[in-house]
């Protein structure tokens, strides 16, 4: 398996793919990981990560919950009350439980406050 960075995608072609179904699976998940990587606004990035773990699909759902951890360590915020009610199906969910725990270890680890900004 050969690393390959995450491309940045403008805003509009973001919201192209996540639009696109799922037959374009990679590039929605593509979509979703350059928001949380590159995108400056921590909100709107982790509002796409939000639309990915809605989404019907596994990975997409998945790509979603890394995107929020991304998006975290990038920018120490989420909106931890929006974040936990979408979270809350999916902690016993056995596929994706471990990336719910992933992603509330970063959120312990690297979120701060909004007066430490």
């Amino acid at each position: 398996m050969k690393y390959e960075p995450i491309p940045e995608f403008d805003r509009e072609e973001i919201l192209r793919q996540l639009k696109s179904g799922n037959e374009n699976e990679e590039n929605i998940v593509l979509a979703i990981l350059s928001a949380a990587l590159h995108d400056d606004d921590w909100l709107w990035a982790q509002n796409i990560c939000l639309k990915g773990l809605g989404h019907a699909n596994f990975v997409i759902k998945r790509a979603g919950l890394i995107g929020l951890s991304h998006v975290v360590r990038l920018h120490g915020r989420l909106d931890l009350d929006v974040v936990a009610k979408k979270l809350s199906p999916y902690r016993e969910a056995h596929e994706l439980s471990g990336y719910v725990e992933n992603l509330f270890s970063d959120i312990n680890i690297y979120h701060r406050p909004q007066s430490e900004n």
